[in-house]
């Protein structure tokens, strides 16, 4: 089998090493230039995750990933609901075996079924995963599979980790030495975003699901109400989307041309692979020429943006091309554009259910 390394352990030794950005421009560390990027990562598929853990983090907007056993799995339809709303199934292998008594053909068919298992029954892409007790399996064999996976080293993990294949995360719960109280969960968050770190929280059981080292539900709504009234230090990012993230922004490469008072950006990466298409939306600064204001429109559509310190912000999703807008008198017929655009679609909608 022809290797797909993807040369990811390479490409993020150091932040932004292939990325080639022009001058003028900054990329974001983390989406929406956020001081750090925090990841809920639940394992083993306890009977509370689905019904309790997934309405509290989508109470403040939020997406975890769900780590599964798939021969533990009895009934998938819960999860695929949950992913069909944005939530991130991942691999936890077929049983749960220690990968590293395992020889290499043994490792291969507990990464490549769990991973047939879990697209095929709910009909995502499943990119990432997590090693059963924390012991690592072979590089080589895991990103055939899989961009990245995660590991327990009780730290979080650098902007660009050395290997996408050992993602640091802490235990959480009463088995944890240092993460048992929604304090305990605020203050590692602090502490990764004053190292612009990655903070992965590691989760089983929720309340009394029987699941190993439970945390009460009520905390996890706690903590998460701090993440979120400290918008926009923290972005939560589900465990692919944080990684993708990270490859994209460590091979970027943005060029333009001047149109008149217009500018056409092109944003693409230089990472390839055959597991997955790198769509994740990537944090820009752009500076602006005298200070001058702008908008950004792609496909003739207006994105959302914001001007701040002289430079214009929003993000851009690889492959694509954006228009940036100076003149003021264009700009106006842009917003016109786009609110009579508006307008016709909510009269055809209004359309529409008059006739029925």
């Amino acid at each position: 089998m022809k290797r797909n390394i993807l040369l990811i352990t390479a490409m993020a030794i150091s932040n932004l090493i292939n990325a080639q950005i022009p001058e003028g421009y900054e990329v974001a560390q983390w989406r929406g230039f956020s001081q750090a990027a925090l990841t809920y990562s639940f394992d083993d598929g306890t009977p509370n995750q689905v019904p309790i853990a997934v309405p509290t983090l989508e109470k403040y907007g939020y997406r975890g990933t769900f780590n599964l056993v798939t021969d533990w799995v009895k009934d998938w339809s819960g999860w695929k609901s949950i992913s069909d709303n944005g939530h991130e199934i991942a691999s936890h292998t077929i049983s749960h075996p220690y990968l590293d008594k395992m020889t290499a053909e043994q490792q291969t068919v507990e990464l490549a079924k769990s991973k047939e298992i879990i697209e095929r029954n709910v009909g995502k892409e499943c990119i990432t995963m997590v090693y059963p007790y924390c012991v690592r399996g072979i590089d080589s064999i895991v990103a055939d599979y899989y961009i990245s996976a995660r590991i327990c080293c009780e730290s979080f993990s650098t902007p660009s980790p050395q290997n996408m294949f050992a993602i640091a995360s802490r235990l959480v719960g009463t088995e944890s030495k240092y993460l048992r109280t929604p304090y305990d969960f605020n203050v590692w968050a602090e502490l990764a975003a004053k190292e612009n770190g990655w903070c992965v929280y590691l989760i089983h059981g929720i309340d009394d699901d029987g699941g190993y080292s439970p945390i009460k539900s009520v905390d996890l709504d706690t903590h998460l109400k701090f993440v979120h009234d400290a918008e926009p230090i923290f972005w939560v990012g589900t465990f692919a989307e944080v990684s993708k993230y990270i490859i994209e922004r460590n091979s970027l490469k943005i060029s333009e041309k001047q149109q008149g008072e217009e500018t056409e950006i092109s944003v693409d990466v230089t990472a390839e692979s055959k597991l997955t298409k790198f769509d994740c939306p990537i944090t820009i600064k752009r500076r602006l020429p005298n200070g001058k204001g702008a908008i950004v429109t792609h496909n003739g559509k207006v994105v959302d943006s914001k001007i701040d310190d002289g430079c214009i912000i929003f993000d851009v999703v690889p492959g694509n091309t954006y228009l940036l807008v100076y003149d003021e008198g264009r700009m106006l017929l842009w917003t016109i554009f786009v609110v009579v655009g508006a307008i016709l679609l909510i009269l055809s909608a209004m359309r529409k259910r008059v006739g029925a």
